[in-house]
């Protein structure tokens, strides 16, 4: 589910893609850079190494001193605070 939502960055990101191309950027340069992607198989392979390595988010997370449950609370109320 993580990289099936990733992977919907794809589309929109075209646009920047066809930007840079029109403004000089050759495909070479932007393929050899990987920007403007967001392919579900590199958010698998990500989560894969990152299982690999620590065994999950959280492990990671405690890996570099990071609370898990501090860090989803802190997203959680930036998702769902207001601006104005």
């Amino acid at each position: 589910m993580v990289a099936a939502d990733y992977a919907l960055s794809d589309e929109p990101a075209a646009a920047l893609r066809a930007w840079h191309l029109d403004n000089g950027a050759s495909p070479d340069q932007l393929a050899a850079a990987g920007v403007f992607r967001a392919p579900t198989e590199a958010m698998d392979l990500f989560l894969d190494s990152l299982d690999a390595e620590f065994g999950s988010l959280d492990g990671y997370l405690e890996g570099i001193g990071v609370d898990p449950a501090g860090a989803r609370a802190g997203l959680a109320d930036a998702l769902l605070a207001e601006f104005g």
